[in-house]
Formats: C-alpha cells, structure tokens, sequence
C-alpha cells in the first residue's frame, strides 16, 4: 500500500512561493498521468498550513519534498488542484 504525503507550507505570507512552482509542475504531471481524475492535491483545513498528495501524486509530492504521512480525514480537507471528481476517486 502507497502511502499518503504532505507538506507543511509554514508561515501563509511565504506560501506563495510553493504554491506558484507547485501548480506549474502540476499541470505538467497531470498531462503525463493521462489527466485522470484521481491525480489531485489537497489543502488543509485552517488553522493547518498542510498541502496532502494522495499515493497517486507520489512523483510529484518527492519533487517537491513532501514527507510520508497519514491518510488525512477527508472531513479535514479542501481540494486544491485537480477535478472534483477526485473526492469519489480517492475516497470512495
């Protein structure tokens, strides 16, 4: 079993910094997954600063130094990039 990775973005004044460099390099690896539904990236319910990438962002969540972590509880959650139709994906 794949395991679930996150980001802690620290400080909000500095996030957009990640945040820029992060949605470029998503946009280039959902291309090369086939842009399929279950390639999407999470946010954290405040007051987290966290980005979470399912088992299905694995490349993507190492290119940017994201840690392994544990499935977070979806009710805790936003989506940040990809489809809404990730959520069912995901969590069926």
């Amino acid at each position: 079993m794949q395991s679930w990775h996150s980001i802690d973005l620290g400080d909000p004044r500095f996030e957009h910094q990640v945040v820029r460099r992060l949605k470029m390099a998503w946009f280039s690896a959902h291309a090369a997954a086939g842009s399929n539904w279950g390639f999407a990236i999470f946010k954290s319910l405040p007051p987290e600063n966290s980005l979470y990438f399912p088992p299905s962002t694995l490349s993507l969540a190492l290119e940017f130094g994201a840690k392994p972590c544990l499935e977070p509880a979806k009710a805790m959650l936003t989506l940040y990039q990809g489809d809404v139709r990730s959520w069912d994906v995901i969590f069926p």
